[in-house]
């Protein structure tokens, strides 16, 4: 979710009657980075995250990180509702809501809607308490060797006179079995510094 994780330690999964699926994941950051922001002044965090998922699409999950104090810990739990046409069309409807131990004030939720095809993704973000909307366009390409390049950009529209501003991100990535490395390089309008992070995520569990 509001994640880029880096270096995977443990995971679990298990399988229930066949029609649903529990996976975990652990890993750490170098630079916990969200929209072109950095979420953690530029250090390490650790992160993980358990999902279920149902046959008929609908999944719920959470997933956490150190982030810095007072916030102290970032909670995220989301649920919705996704799949795939036989055309290949794909969508995902759903909500995410942000939580914070160390600063309730500041935490707050979004509902989102978002399709895919083949290597070009879209998707909307809403949070209708603070009236801020957040556009996101993808593309995703497969090279050779396993290597994956994704490149994203989006708009953060605060409402009102707070205006808005666009940030984009550029990932590299290639899985080792469960073990996915990546890096990226970012930045946002909201802020001066480009961002980079290292990126490693052990999963098992899923499909």
């Amino acid at each position: 979710m509001k994640t880029t994780v880096i270096l995977g330690i443990m995971a679990l999964s298990a399988t229930i009657c066949g029609y649903a699926q529990l996976s975990a994941n652990i890993g750490v950051t170098s630079n916990y980075v969200w929209r072109g922001l950095t979420q953690n002044e530029e250090d390490p965090a650790v992160q993980g995250g358990v999902d279920y998922g149902w046959a008929n699409g609908i999944y719920i999950g959470t997933w956490a990180s150190n982030v810095p104090k007072p916030y102290d810990v970032e909670i995220d739990g989301y649920l919705g509702w996704a799949g795939e046409t036989e055309s290949g069309f794909g969508w995902d409807i759903g909500y995410v809501y942000y939580a914070y131990t160390g600063d309730k004030d500041i935490e707050f939720g979004e509902a989102y809607v978002g399709g895919g095809f083949k290597m070009l993704a879209a998707k909307l973000y809403r949070d209708f308490e603070n009236e801020t909307t957040y556009y996101e366009l993808g593309l995703n390409f497969e090279l050779p060797a396993d290597f994956a390049l994704s490149l994203r950009g989006g708009n953060y529209d605060l409402g009102g006179e707070d205006g808005s501003e666009v940030d984009w991100e550029v990932k590299l990535s290639r899985p080792f079995g469960n073990l996915e490395v990546s890096a990226l390089i970012a930045d946002s309008g909201f802020a001066d510094d480009v961002q980079y992070a290292l990126t490693a995520i052990y999963t098992f569990g899923g499909e």
